[in-house]
């Protein structure tokens, strides 16, 4: 089982008055959190092992949050502009990725 460092740089837009990140492994229900300090933060991954990468956030509508996972110096998630909805005050969502 050899894992790599897996490194996560959140970037939440002006009015996101908080957010949490959590990855699991796509086989399994067992979510980690990803503790996020000075908006990054390191997780240990297997690899050859597909993941889910999960956020959730608070703001106002339209506020938005960004999020990157980094292997090395290669980009393996990346959620570009997750938004809240209009009339709502949390946004979230999930996205797959890859651990090679």
């Amino acid at each position: 089982m050899t894992k790599k460092k897996i490194e996560f740089n959140v970037t939440p837009g002006d009015g996101v008055q908080g957010f949490w990140i959590a990855v699991s492994r796509d086989d399994v229900l067992d979510v980690t959190d990803v503790k996020i300090e000075n908006l990054s933060a390191s997780i240990q991954l297997e690899t050859r092992k597909q993941y889910i990468l999960y956020w959730w956030f608070v703001g106002n509508p339209g506020n938005s949050l960004k999020i990157v996972g980094i292997d090395g110096f290669k980009e393996i998630v990346t959620v570009k502009n997750s938004r809240i909805p209009s009339e709502e005050i949390e946004g979230g969502g999930r996205k797959r990725f890859e651990v090679t």
